[in-house]
């Protein structure tokens, strides 16, 4: 009778450990989606004078899409270039002034007063040679500005300009581009309590296919629409490891 009890505490503890040692958690797939939708346009207004973007173009970081018509604004940037140079010459006259009436009050030949206004008109000189410096950089930015180019590597879905359109900005920027950024990609998934306990955020994990994505986030609330109640997540791909990634396709990430 204890060899009867004993075996089935045996076979009870190998039943036991075989469905442990068989359960396996459920793979996370995710959907692949681009990193972002943006809409461009520019911070200064004028008229457009080129559109290079067309739908559909692909494109780098830094590649140019459309500009302004550059004359107003290197008109501008010249008048900037002129005065700084002026007060420059008059700075540099100031402290030679001050100089000599430094030298004089130090021979006892003018009165303090004379060294102090001496001094003042440095000062004011100085000031307007920073401001002038200001202004030229302002110029310099708002030509940089005239042209719109990527911020990211992406693809051109959308181009609301063409040449000779006023592009004004008073009151919000005037959308001209809409890009999609391909890079870095996200992948959007639905996690239940038992993947929810095992990702951390900030891990790596490697899909089926060896592409690296990072766990960015997971939302502390369910979502209301998934029939399981499951929790969003969003993870960023680090490594494509080759892989031709594409819009909504399914990426399987296996957990540790």
């Amino acid at each position: 009778m204890q060899q009867n009890k004993t075996a089935i505490r045996i076979l009870a503890l190998a039943l036991l450990l075989g469905t442990h040692t068989s359960h396996a958690a459920e793979p996370v797939f995710g959907k692949i989606e681009p990193g972002a939708h943006i809409s461009l346009g520019l911070s200064t207004s004028g008229i457009i004078h080129e559109v290079i973007a067309h739908p559909w173009q692909t494109v780098q970081p830094g590649d140019r899409l459309l500009s302004l018509d550059p004359r107003p604004f290197e008109i501008r940037l010249k008048q900037a270039q002129a005065r700084l140079k002026r007060l420059k010459l008059a700075d540099e006259e100031a402290e030679r002034e001050y100089q000599r009436q430094q030298e004089l009050f130090e021979r006892m030949s003018i009165a303090r007063r004379d060294l102090l206004l001496a001094e003042i008109e440095r000062e004011s000189a100085r000031a307007r040679l920073r401001e002038a410096e200001a202004e030229h950089q302002l110029r310099k930015l708002e030509l940089e500005y005239s042209r719109l180019t990527a911020p990211c590597k992406g693809i051109v879905t959308a181009v609301k300009a063409h040449p000779g359109q006023a592009v004004v900005n008073n009151m919000q920027v005037q959308p001209l581009i809409e890009l999609t950024c391909t890079t870095p990609w996200q992948v959007n998934a639905m996690l239940d309590q038992e993947q929810r306990q095992q990702l951390k955020t900030g891990q790596i994990y490697t899909s089926r296919k060896g592409v690296q994505v990072k766990l960015l986030g997971i939302s502390p609330w369910p979502d209301q629409e998934d029939p399981g109640k499951r929790h969003p997540a969003r993870f960023q791909v680090v490594d494509p490891a080759g892989q031709p990634l594409q819009p909504g396709k399914r990426l399987e990430i296996p957990l540790p």
